[in-house]
């Protein structure tokens, strides 16, 4: 056997990476378009929320106190939701599994950011929320038992928020994350 055909028996055993880019491409662009769907719909619901606040500051307007505070969030809430849903410009290429864990990096710094967003400005919101209604112009009852009460009731509402933000993440976007780390974990494999 000479040389050459050592080289050609060399070159036809050695194979390609075993992830197909095609495939890969039409992965990333159906996750896009799930999640970009899911943005979107909660881009409105997000904003009809802000919106619907501000109506009972008509007939009670201490509630403008509180609807100040829910656009506040809403301001700041729309557009780090929108920052993980961007599309990829570029073709793929070799630093796929550097893009993909960009995205990943994006998604876990989305669900990280909301958190302390939520948690540390929720229990601003519900004090808010009852001072709106009117709850300490009750002449009745005495200071005391009105701040217990309000303290009570944000501490309900703060573990609601907590329990219902986790369940909106689970159900929404963590399969989201599940499957670009499964895509990136795949990229891994073959390399």
């Amino acid at each position: 056997m000479n040389e050459e055909e050592l080289k050609d028996i060399w070159n036809a055993d050695q194979s390609g990476p075993a992830i197909s880019y095609a495939g890969l491409r039409t992965s990333l662009q159906q996750w896009n378009d799930g999640t970009r769907r899911k943005v979107q719909i909660e881009t409105w619901v997000q904003i009809a929320t802000v919106v619907l606040n501000f109506i009972p500051a008509i007939f009670y307007p201490k509630w403008i106190v509180f609807a100040l505070g829910v656009a506040a969030l809403g301001i700041w809430y729309i557009p780090e939701l929108r920052r993980f849903s961007k599309p990829e410009t570029g073709e793929l290429s070799g630093d796929v599994r550097q893009m993909l864990d960009l995205k990943i990096l994006t998604l876990r710094r989305y669900f990280r950011h909301t958190r302390i967003a939520l948690y540390a400005f929720a229990p601003m919101l519900v004090p808010a929320a009852i001072y709106g209604i009117g709850y300490f112009d009750d002449q009745e009852a005495s200071l005391t038992a009105r701040v217990l009460w309000a303290v009570f009731l944000t501490l309900i509402c703060e573990t609601a928020i907590v329990v219902l933000n986790e369940i909106f993440f689970l159900v929404v976007y963590k399969p989201a994350l599940k499957e670009l780390e499964s895509l990136s974990q795949q990229l891994r494999l073959d390399e």
